[in-house]
């Protein structure tokens, strides 16, 4: 999964794509 919008880098992809650090 690639980086989107909200989601760090470094942060894992959850459901939604949108992880806050």
């Amino acid at each position: 999964l690639r980086k989107r919008e909200g989601e760090s880098e470094s942060a894992t992809t959850g459901p939604l794509g949108s992880v806050s650090t």
